[in-house]
């Protein structure tokens, strides 16, 4: 169980995290489709890349339209990176998943990876940020489908 948050933070033991970066919603009321990651790394030489690919790919998300928000974190224990970012519309997410840059960043990554685990679901806007618990739950969840 790689992400274990203590009294809602975010930072543990042999876990990095990249907080939650929040956007103005256009209606707070407004559902929103969230995907979570788990992409498990081949080995240690693979985390340089696993970061820089997140940085630039975090950088992107700034100006993303349709994204609500989003954080990474890197276990170290496990070498897993994680993801989870949420998106105003499915079309939006799906804009970005298409993006040159996310492609790129597949390409590259891809041999770096074991295979990944994903998971998608709604939730309102007023319950962002996600909680690493919920995205641990739900990867956890999908992974046994």
């Amino acid at each position: 169980m790689p992400v274990r948050p203590t009294q809602g933070s975010l930072s543990v033991d042999g876990v990095l995290t990249l907080p939650w970066t929040a956007f103005a919603p256009d209606s707070p009321d407004r559902a929103c489709t969230v995907l979570a990651a788990r992409l498990p790394l081949r080995s240690l030489r693979s985390v340089p890349a696993a970061l820089t690919w997140t940085w630039r790919l975090r950088g992107e998300l700034g100006t993303t339209p349709g994204i609500a928000g989003h954080a990474a974190a890197l276990e170290l224990t496990d070498l897993a990176l994680w993801t989870v970012s949420a998106w105003t519309s499915r079309t939006d997410l799906t804009r970005f998943d298409r993006s040159d840059l996310h492609q790129t960043a597949r390409s590259v990554l891809r041999p770096q990876l074991w295979p990944a685990t994903f998971a998608v679901w709604t939730c309102a806007h007023a319950a962002l940020p996600v909680s690493w618990a919920e995205v641990r739950a739900r990867i956890e969840s999908a992974s046994h489908c």
